[in-house]
């Protein structure tokens, strides 16, 4: 009898270990919105670029805050500064404006996962908003560094 209760004891206890897995998002769940880390909304918000335009970087088409940052030894003139700030400008307004936009629209898929209210339709939708925003938030950002280009010279 005391063994097949030691039996019982230790498949209950292998049976409770094995229901607990280790998840790759422990501690997420605090989040405010699941799917973005405090540091990814920083950068939407701010308009940062977050890697979006690796393919321009890395392909030497420099990004205007870049250039900007190295105006000096890239020995740009005033007139390229001016047009090189004015394509930062545009591009910084636009990431921001659609920066904001995927927070919202995160915001809202977590919602809908939270409150146990989502379906295939509205999982489609919001996913297809989010994704279309992401997608736009790339080009504005890779669309400033094929105008940063044109400013600059090769020797630059």
């Amino acid at each position: 009898m005391k063994s097949i209760f030691i039996l019982c004891f230790v498949l209950y206890n292998l049976f409770l270990f094995s229901q607990h897995k280790h998840s790759h998002y422990v501690g997420e769940e605090k989040r405010s919105i699941k799917a973005l880390s405090d540091d990814d909304i920083k950068s939407l918000k701010e308009g940062e670029g977050m890697g979006l335009a690796k393919a321009a970087e890395l392909n030497h088409y420099p990004g205007p805050k870049h250039v900007l940052e190295i105006a000096d030894v890239l020995k740009i003139t005033d007139e390229q500064k001016i047009s090189i700030q004015a394509i930062y400008k545009m591009m910084n307004e636009n990431a921001v404006r659609v920066g904001n936009e995927i927070i919202s629209k995160e915001k809202e898929l977590d919602s809908l996962f939270a409150n146990n209210v989502i379906d295939e339709q509205a999982l489609k939708t919001k996913t297809e908003e989010i994704g279309k925003l992401q997608g736009e938030l790339r080009s504005v950002h890779l669309s400033a560094h094929i105008r940063s280009e044109e400013h600059t010279s090769e020797l630059q």
